[in-house]
């Protein structure tokens, strides 16, 4: 890896180089391929200004930090670069892992006054199986189920639909936009 380093209004010191170059070399272990590294280091009045961008096979990391101190601007904007590759090979991870198909079921996650399984403070997705039924179906189902609402294609508009029973006893329907 190349480390082009260049000093404005400040005098590039032996120690102030390696410090700069351990810190950049830190980034070496996250495995991609660094290509070029271009650092600024500027002093403006009692502003330390540090600016690191670094040029990877595929990608630019960008980071500008301005402090009172330049030793802490350089670990700042260290820091700033490795969240920078740190959310980009997420990102990869993403890409090669795909995302899961709908499988057709639905998962309730978090219903709070529904029946939910509690283990260790967070809440187990009850998987349940859409019905096709009408209206009138769904109101007799929700009759006699324990459960406070009852989610069914509705036969009638082909839509995915939601019917809950209200405190007051009354129904109500939703009908999500998908």
């Amino acid at each position: 890896m190349k480390i082009k380093i260049t000093a404005r209004q400040v005098k590039l010191s032996r120690m102030l180089d390696e410090y700069v170059r351990k810190k950049i070399a830190r980034l070496d272990g996250y495995n991609i391929k660094i290509v070029n590294t271009d650092v600024k280091l500027m002093v403006e009045k009692y502003r330390h200004i540090v600016e690191i961008v670094i040029y990877a096979r595929k990608e630019i990391f960008k980071a500008q930090v301005t402090t009172s101190d330049l030793y802490s601007s350089i670990d700042m904007a260290v820091d700033k670069i490795e969240q920078q590759i740190r959310k980009y090979k997420d990102k990869i991870k993403v890409r090669r892992h795909g995302k899961k198909k709908y499988s057709g079921f639905i998962e309730e996650t978090r219903l709070t006054s529904l029946h939910q399984k509690e283990t260790e403070n967070f809440l187990v997705p009850e998987q349940l199986q859409v019905k096709n039924l009408t209206v009138k179906e769904a109101m007799d189902t929700l009759k006699t189920d324990e459960r406070p609402f009852c989610i069914f294609w509705n036969r009638i508009n082909n839509k995915l639909t939601v019917m809950y029973r209200r405190p007051d006893g009354n129904y109500d329907l939703l009908e999500p936009q998908i």
